[in-house]
């Protein structure tokens, strides 16, 4: 086994592109491919496939806008064309925007998202999971590029995780009585514990703090 000190480059699109081809020459181990890319402001792709002398399926042909990465564009061009000639065949094939019980079940994750080489990849995996927080971190990248920044990864990741927490925040956990019991009960070892990272002082833990994190 050789293990590359280097987080996976295969961008997400060219993984399922593989899954595609690896499906075809299981039930299909003579198919050839014939695909050809058109050149202009989308990425065309035209692909059909070869079983032998006698059978091969018609040309099918996809088109997908080029901005704002040519080549993700283009693999998805291959995809769709690639996907219709498959069909042609018998193949049962489904996106995910195809099944939302699917779609929902797509889970994003810390190491998902810090596995991504770009940030436009980034964006596309949240849109794939159709994650509740897409427009805002969209909002954000923008907004961080029109102030003269360049946003990074891991802001981005901080917003969509920590961000949802500060959301939750925002309303009070406890007052009165109640409040005071978790600040008696925490005065002393509040400013050695995890939470004093987490929390700017010991009244916003005592407001804000779970009853998990309060146990």
């Amino acid at each position: 086994m050789i293990e590359l000190k280097l987080a996976d480059p295969t961008p997400h699109e060219l993984g399922e592109y593989r899954v595609l081809i690896n499906q075809l020459m299981y039930n299909f181990p003579s198919a050839s491919i014939m695909v050809e890319r058109g050149l202009g402001d989308y990425a065309i792709s035209t692909t059909s496939i070869w079983i032998d002398d006698n059978k091969r399926t018609d040309s099918h042909s996809a088109i997908y806008p080029s901005v704002p990465n040519r080549g993700t564009a283009q693999i998805k061009a291959d995809i769709l064309s690639l996907t219709f000639a498959m069909r042609e065949l018998g193949f049962d094939i489904k996106f995910l925007d195809s099944d939302p019980i699917v779609r929902e079940k797509v889970s994003i994750t810390r190491g998902k998202l810090d596995s991504c080489i770009s940030l436009r990849q980034m964006v596309e995996l949240l849109e794939e999971a159709n994650h509740e927080k897409l427009d805002e971190v969209k909002v954000m990248i923008e907004n961080k590029r029109k102030n003269g920044g360049r946003p990074s990864k891991k802001s981005v990741i901080d917003f969509i995780f920590l961000g949802a927490k500060q959301e939750k925040r925002a309303l009070p956990v406890r007052t009165g009585p109640e409040w005071a019991r978790v600040k008696m009960e925490w005065r002393d070892k509040f400013s050695s514990s995890k939470y004093a990272k987490m929390y700017k002082s010991l009244d916003e833990f005592c407001t804000f703090a779970t009853e998990e994190e309060c146990k």
